[in-house]
């Protein structure tokens, strides 16, 4: 028996995926379960499908939270979320098979990834930071110091320890009724 020839041709792709749009830092997030800002949301764009790997690590470089490994990515736009967990056991009744949320402070979120043919990309690295304090209002002030909604010129001012939105309600002295509320945000 002759064997025919045979002919093909085969691509080789020795080209790394690059992940772009991905922020130096995500906005501070509160795992506080109060169901406002509870997960930090990375979104970046991939070049091409990708395998990605996300992790937490402290600012040391100390791996804290495995969020998943090895995750097929198709080519476009994706986001990861971080609920604020770390790895291990002793976690809220709300995470479960999640370990102890970690405390407040500066975390760095990073992403690895590699292409079908098995080229890795340069990993990626954003900061995430967690803030479970509430913001401290303080010199609290009122101009003139009997306020009167007959006319214009009443103010009241107070300073925040941190940007945000705040609500002012004003009750009458005697029956507690509220007199009115203002809405704005603490820059």
């Amino acid at each position: 028996n002759i064997a025919d020839d045979f002919f093909g041709v085969v691509n080789i792709d020795v080209t790394p995926p690059r992940l772009r749009d991905l922020p130096r830092a995500l906005p501070p997030f509160s795992p506080n379960f109060d169901l406002a800002n509870d997960e930090a949301v990375g979104s970046f764009n991939l070049s091409e499908d990708c395998f990605v790997t996300a992790r937490v690590l402290d600012t040391g470089g100390a791996p804290l939270r495995l969020i998943f490994s090895n995750t097929f990515y198709p080519a476009g736009s994706a986001s990861i979320r971080w609920n604020g967990a770390r790895d291990g056991p002793g976690g809220h009744p709300e995470l479960p098979n999640n370990g102890p949320v970690v405390r407040d402070g500066t975390y760095v979120l990073r992403i690895e990834y590699r292409d079908r043919a098995g080229n890795p990309g340069p990993s990626a690295d954003t900061e995430v930071r967690v803030d479970t304090s509430p913001p401290q209002i303080r010199s609290n002030r009122a101009t003139p110091s009997n306020i009167t909604f007959a006319g214009l010129g009443s103010e009241i001012r107070y300073y925040s320890s941190e940007r945000g939105r705040a609500t002012v309600r004003v009750f009458g002295p005697k029956s507690g009724a509220n007199l009115g509320a203002n809405r704005g945000t603490i820059l």
